[in-house]
């Protein structure tokens, strides 16, 4: 009995989601949240404050990715708070040319800043084509535009890039090319494609530290797969890729291709299946649980958009469909009988945690936070404490947001990077499952 047009809608969304052949899409970064509060999480009512954060992490962290060794492990950069994403180095071009991309399994797009990028920040590396003897150009058949040179056009438009005001919208353009890559200590046998930028505009935050994105989700891009597809078909790795968070330093965490790196886990895997015929990696979530205590959401939620639950790096937070983001809401306050949580109980509506309100919090404060369970098929579960669900706001460490948002009604369910923090998660694509296990902090080193 869905309206029509509502249905419409959301056939749309998940479209712009999963993109097109001829598109290159980031919507990780585009569709954090449909319904976004101005100083949330991440964000400050200042600007400055904001763009201040990022530019100190950057000053601090820039240039200092690195490869582990043969086993095809790479350092990340990034974090949580206040950058709002991890990220890699990619070679581009012979020679090659270093650039700093986000690790994205929510897109399949790889995109680097050209050397003429109108609105890049200085400080990113660029990648200049025209000094690479293996660069080439292909023709704009299936492409959305054509420039004067004849080269495959595109542009793009996301949301929650800037981080001071997530309304904003920011925009990239560019165009297409080919030429030879290296991921860690694995380098392309033959070229691949990828977009160029040349503008960018200037509130794209996410950018001011970060290059570009390489995604490792299943779709394709001007007729392409992924970059880490691509490798498979080489015969340098296997068919799976897992990663890790640094949630001792912070920041960064480790990537692996191919084989897992059995010394970033410590006890046994659980694992869930991904549903079938979809470009993103999407499970299925059974149930959600707080302190132990069913959200009692109705079990047609969990699937009714996208088939299920999309595992997204590219994505910080949580977002829930208002379908379970109000029943999380409501057994929270249940707890209130017998808890003191502070920034919910006791207060008006409208002005709780849920309502994109912030509060001053103790280390006691945020232990009265029972933790947030999340069950899927195959009887496994995640579980996160309160403190990676409740996060310090950008220039206020002392005051706690609600690490999870509303993304509207029928809207998309998406997990993110502080769901998988406390874990090691791989993505066997062999079997077509997700694995994870607790995260090994003594060994998942960041930079």
């Amino acid at each position: 009995w869905i309206d029509s047009k509502m249905r419409l809608l959301q056939l749309f969304l998940l479209f712009l989601f999963l993109a097109c052949a001829t598109s290159l899409q980031s919507v990780s970064l585009t569709l954090k949240r449909s319904k976004p509060h101005p100083n949330v999480v991440f964000g400050h009512d200042d600007p400055k404050v904001m763009e201040n954060a990022v530019m100190e992490y950057l000053q601090k962290y820039e240039e200092k990715t690195e490869v582990l060794g043969a086993s095809h492990d790479v350092k990340m950069g990034g974090n949580i708070n206040p950058l709002g994403i991890y990220y890699v180095q990619v070679t581009v071009g012979t020679p090659p040319q270093t650039v700093n991309v986000a690790v994205d399994t929510g897109s399949y797009t790889f995109v680097v800043p050209g050397p003429q990028c109108k609105g890049c920040p200085k400080a990113p590396s660029k990648y200049d084509y025209t000094k690479s003897s293996t660069y080439s150009s292909f023709g704009c058949s299936g492409c959305q535009g054509c420039d004067s040179a004849g080269r495959c056009t595109w542009s793009n438009t996301y949301q929650t890039c800037n981080l001071s005001d997530t309304t904003q919208p920011c925009t990239i353009s560019g165009f297409a090319c080919s030429d030879v890559f290296s991921l860690g200590d694995l380098k392309s046998k033959g070229t691949t494609r990828l977009g160029v930028i040349t503008f960018q505009t200037a509130n794209f935050q996410q950018l001011y530290v970060i290059d570009g994105i390489i995604g490792f989700s299943k779709g394709k891009t001007f007729g392409q797969e992924a970059q880490i597809f691509q490798l498979v078909k080489e015969g340098q790795i296997s068919k799976k890729f897992g990663m890790c968070f640094d949630s001792k330093s912070q920041h960064g965490g480790v990537l692996t291709l191919g084989d897992p790196d059995e010394s970033l886990r410590v006890g046994d895997y659980q694992s869930t299946p991904f549903v079938s015929n979809t470009a993103a990696y999407v499970i299925e979530m059974k149930d959600i649980l707080i302190g132990g205590v069913s959200i009692n959401a109705p079990s047609w939620v969990y699937t009714y958009t996208a088939g299920g639950t999309i595992v997204d790096s590219g994505t910080n937070i949580i977002l829930l469909p208002n379908e379970l983001f109000n029943p999380l809401r409501n057994t929270i306050l249940s707890f209130c009988s017998s808890k003191k949580l502070k920034g919910m109980c006791g207060l008006a509506a409208g002005t709780t945690l849920f309502d994109g309100k912030c509060f001053k919090m103790t280390q006691a404060d945020l232990n009265q936070y029972p933790p947030l369970t999340f069950s899927y098929k195959g009887e496994s579960t995640m579980k996160l404490e309160s403190n990676q669900y409740l996060l310090p706001k950008v220039g206020d460490s002392s005051s706690y947001c609600l690490g999870i948002q509303n993304s509207g009604k029928h809207g998309l369910f998406i997990i993110g990077d502080t769901t998988m923090e406390g874990y090691y998660s791989v993505f066997d694509l062999v079997s077509q499952k997700l694995l994870w296990a607790p995260v090994n902090k003594n060994n998942c080193k960041g930079l």
